[in-house]
């Protein structure tokens, strides 16, 4: 079961992205509606793109702000656009171009929540990995349904009866889900929340501790708090010493294997006590009951992401192109349909295994997958490429949410954010280069297939950087 808190921040993620599938839904219809030329579809594409290279930007504003502020505020900014654009009036000769800059807005603004909206569910998991493993499943589920059949399919139907109630309709779900953050934040475990003044009086307190250094080469603090000083160089006396110290990124330490009950009581009284009257909330991880992973872990994982964005941008788009001209319009509506349908699949094969499995082989089995698709579609027969779409559906939704799930159960706080920001970085880029690799060789769709498969033999290295299990003492 999940907690109280992730169900709220569950809830907040089922409308966030309610609201932005609506909006998604309905830019071809409104393109349509109001006149706006073709280039502008290209020209949101290539805006998006750069806003993906702006991604350590937001990770910044995360790190600055907290995740809990950062995505409060976005959300909400995000529902006032909407609103000011709905209430302008729909005649104005400039108001096409007014739904072209909310669109450009709204990109930046998602950055932010993306960003954000990871460092906030780890935080609302309150160090719960196996818990944070299960809402991930139902996220996958959500996204597939509420995404992919639901949102976008009711933005369309919306947009085309009418584009300001369009806009009302995502206005509402994203002040919606604003208002869900503060209920989340509020059940949240006070040991997950921490304010930034507390924070860098920590990380002061620490660095004049390093600078007191003997001739030895070891750190010699004073008198009065040599017991404080050697337990904090030593993770082992720290932990058999002191279920409660806190660390220079603001969270609480504990020893797992001596958590019992009367500690957990004395830890929520005296965290509590100690952020009476303050307001902000900044989250990081702990240092020693979780370790920061090594550079080639996290390298790996950078390298998953920008894997995870360039197999698909080098070849899915330009394959319908082909089967479109070659089958029909109406073929891309099958083959759309064989897609979702994998999709959900996939979302409730992970709910249900991601648990006994792990990230590892939940991420073996999606590049299976997406490797025996890639096979099939060179098959050049249109039931081929209905399966084609379904396993890939299946088996991509499986790599993504394993690629994701890996770096929220090895990082914490503001190390997940800069990373976070740093993988989009990394996204944008395959994604950039996909993109345009494949507009070269789109006259030959499935030789771009031939070489998708093997770029996903890339991923093959990279598995031993996600966790083999679930549980806490595995995320180094």
């Amino acid at each position: 079961m999940l907690s109280v808190a992730l169900r709220w921040a569950l809830v907040g993620m089922t409308l966030s992205m309610l609201s932005n599938a609506i909006f998604e839904g309905s830019v071809i219809p409104s393109i349509l509606l109001v006149g706006l030329p073709a280039w502008v579809i290209a020209f949101r594409r290539t805006f998006g793109l750069i806003i993906d290279f702006a991604s350590p930007v937001a990770a910044w504003i995360v790190q600055c702000c907290g995740s809990f502020r950062s995505l409060a505020t976005a959300e909400g900014v995000e529902g006032a656009l909407c609103l000011a654009v709905a209430v302008v009036p729909s005649g104005w000769p400039y108001w096409k171009w007014l739904l072209l800059a909310l669109s450009c807005l709204l990109l930046m603004t998602g950055q932010i929540i993306d960003v954000a909206g990871e460092v906030f569910e780890v935080d609302a998991a309150a160090g719960d990995d196996d818990m944070l493993v299960r809402y991930s499943g139902y996220v996958g589920v959500i996204s597939s349904v509420a995404g992919t059949l639901l949102g976008q399919v009711a933005g369309s139907a919306i947009a085309n009866a009418s584009i300001t109630a369009m806009l009302l309709t995502s206005a509402a779900l994203s002040f919606g889900c604003a208002l869900t953050r503060f209920r989340t934040r509020d059940l949240m475990p006070s040991s997950t929340l921490r304010t930034a003044e507390t924070v860098d009086e920590t990380a002061d307190a620490n660095a004049d501790a390093d600078d007191v250094i003997d001739d030895a080469g070891t750190v010699a603090a004073p008198s009065d708090t040599s017991d404080t000083s050697d337990a904090s160089e030593d993770p082992s006396i720290k932990a058999s010493t002191s279920p409660d110290q806190t660390d220079c990124c603001g969270h609480v330490e504990h020893d797992h294997a001596d958590r019992n009950d009367d500690e957990r009581d004395h830890h929520t009284h005296h965290t509590s006590t100690e952020r009476s009257g303050q307001s902000d909330e900044q989250t990081t991880r702990p240092a020693t009951s979780r370790p920061r992973p090594s550079s080639l872990t996290t390298t790996k994982l950078f390298v998953a992401s920008l894997l995870l964005a360039l197999i698909p941008s080098l070849w899915t788009s330009y394959a319908l192109l082909g089967l479109g001209a070659t089958y029909g319009g109406d073929a891309l509506t099958i083959l759309y349909a064989c897609g979702g349908i994998g999709s959900i699949i996939g979302s409730f094969v992970y709910m249900r295994g991601s648990h006994r499995l792990g990230m590892r082989r939940i991420a073996t089995i999606g590049i299976a997958a997406t490797a025996v698709s890639l096979i099939i579609v060179l098959i050049p027969a249109l039931p081929a490429a209905c399966v084609t779409w379904l396993i890939n559906g299946f088996g991509y939704g499986l790599l993504a949410q394993a690629v994701i799930v890996s770096r929220q159960l090895l990082l914490h706080g503001n190390d997940l954010a800069r990373f976070s920001g740093r993988s989009r970085f990394a996204f944008a880029i395959g994604s950039a280069v996909g993109t345009w690799g494949g507009w070269l060789g789109s006259a030959h769709w499935r030789l771009l297939a031939a070489i998708a498969l093997v770029l996903c033999a890339g991923f093959v290295p990279l598995l031993r950087a996600m966790p083999h299990t679930t549980t806490s003492s595995h995320r180094a």
